[in-house]
């Protein structure tokens, strides 16, 4: 029982089979599965390099669907309940300046929090269900057509493991979400409602395709003012001197032009508002075709008009970074977020965007790409890509990529290694059914001396044994 690589997850549990059981599987697991796992590994973050020992369990068992309509349900009303558990230990092998007396990893395990990092997931629920429900780290996570929240982690820093929360809910009339960024500190999250009015009064007719949809996205600390060259733990937040309540609405139309699974395409229109500071109105269409069932084409195209200092896509894969600063915007020197949106005026500026993805059944190939332009503001750009692939020439090879690019002039600029710039690489190699090989590369983000983020790079090889056990 596998699955390809989680490509968009910045910490992944591939080793424990029954923790990383496919997305669609063809069938339930009949009995509860326990994974067991061990994984031997050499890597460096940042300057020192790292000898480490990862302990895994995970499991997974079929359980009933809450809320199911058999009509709808492929699985006779049945789901699954997953959770993956991992106790990472790394040993210090080589000790750059500057230096460390300690062997053990010690930002690993200093404070009550990073027992959290035990916690990977806990997952209810399959794609297509009802109910939904995750408990861990989270990403990529897209509120709606994107315009408030797109690809948002919960996880950019090794140091600051944090469990999030989210929950869905959805029927073919209406449909639900909400999330938690942090439940030890519950004061950033969003949530989405969305309704088709005439499904029950025209059920089958071309109007009841008219979608209508609702977002908000509250951070109740975001950050203004940080206090300046003050001494940080790399366990914590920057010091912030000043904090703005900040919520962010959206509302929203969309309209069906299909109702084929083959073709879908769907035009929409988004408001979105930073009450105080600005209202952008998006315009786009998203179209997907399938061919044979082994191919599926996927596009979004958008144009928007921006106003005041909201910022198009405000909570985006680096927000956790960025939400203490931010970069671009012709600011010149990095700021939190909220004060750029205070800062900046975008009256008149208009943002263009093409969302593009593949999916090759037959090779195992998910590939997408993604640009934002700004016009007529310096550095505010975005590119994002993603890929996973698993070909059929060699089964037991799992490879899977996700990177993000942002505050950047220029579409000739997309491809980076500058602070702005997220990664995340990962591959696998199954030697026998209980042995593989794995490899991964990272750029996350560390605080430095003076309380600011800084990007480093993380990354590991090693051997790792698993084992799936069957319980009667």
């Amino acid at each position: 029982m596998r699955r390809p690589l989680a490509a968009a997850a910045l910490a992944t549990l591939l080793a424990t089979h029954a923790a990383t059981a496919s997305a669609h599987p063809g069938e339930l697991p009949a009995t509860p599965e326990i994974g067991l796992a061990a994984e031997l590994s050499a890597g460096r973050i940042a300057e020192d390099t790292f000898g480490s020992l990862d302990l895994k369990v995970g499991a997974q068992l079929s359980v009933p669907a809450l809320l199911c309509d058999p009509s709808l349900n492929t699985h006779d009303c049945q789901t699954l309940l997953r959770a993956a558990l991992h106790a990472p230990l790394r040993l210090r092998v080589v000790d750059q300046p500057p230096e460390d007396a300690s062997l053990l990893r010690r930002q690993d395990w200093d404070e009550p929090a990073d027992a959290l990092r035990l916690l990977r997931h806990l997952e209810y629920g399959l794609p297509g269900d009802t109910l939904r429900l995750r408990v861990g780290e989270l990403g990529p996570l897209t509120l709606g057509h994107g315009s408030l929240v797109q690809d948002y982690f919960s996880v950019l820093t090794p140091d600051l493991p944090r469990v999030a929360a989210h929950a869905s809910l959805d029927t073919p009339g209406w449909a639900a979400s909400a999330t938690v960024t942090d439940l030890t500190r519950p004061s950033f999250f969003f949530a989405r409602a969305q309704v088709r009015p005439l499904h029950w009064l025209l059920p089958g007719s071309f109007l009841a395709r008219l979608t209508l949809g609702a977002s908000l996205v509250s951070d109740l600390g975001a950050p203004t003012t940080l206090a300046p060259g003050s001494a940080a733990s790399p366990t914590s937040s920057p010091a912030v001197t000043d904090q703005a309540a900040t919520t962010l609405l959206g509302a929203d139309i969309e309209y069906a032009l299909t109702g084929s699974e083959d073709l879908d395409l769907r035009l929409y229109s988004d408001l979105g508002a930073l009450p105080g500071e600005g209202l952008n109105v998006h315009a786009g269409l998203i179209g997907s075709a399938t061919i044979s069932g082994a191919l599926t084409a996927r596009a979004q195209l958008e144009y928007a008009w921006l106003s005041g200092g909201l910022t198009p896509r405000y909570v985006g894969p680096l927000y956790e970074v960025d939400r203490f600063q931010l970069s671009g915007w012709g600011l010149g020197l990095p700021a939190p977020r909220r004060r750029v949106a205070a800062s900046i005026d975008l009256d008149g500026v208009q943002s263009s965007r093409a969302d593009l993805s593949l999916n090759v059944l037959p090779i195992g190939l998910l590939a997408r790409a993604a640009y934002t332009r700004i016009s007529q503001a310096s550095d505010a750009d975005s590119f994002t890509a993603a890929l996973t692939l698993s070909p059929p020439p060699l089964p037991a090879l799992q490879l899977a990529a996700f990177y993000h690019h942002q505050s950047f002039e220029g579409l000739d600029r997309a491809i980076s290694w500058r602070d702005e710039t997220l990664l995340s690489a990962e591959a696998r190699l199954d030697l026998a059914p209980w042995l593989y090989l794995s490899g991964r590369l990272d750029r996350q983000f560390s605080l430095d001396d003076s309380g600011l983020f800084s990007p480093i790079t993380t990354w590991s090889a090693g051997l790792g044994t698993s084992w799936t056990l069957s319980m009667p």
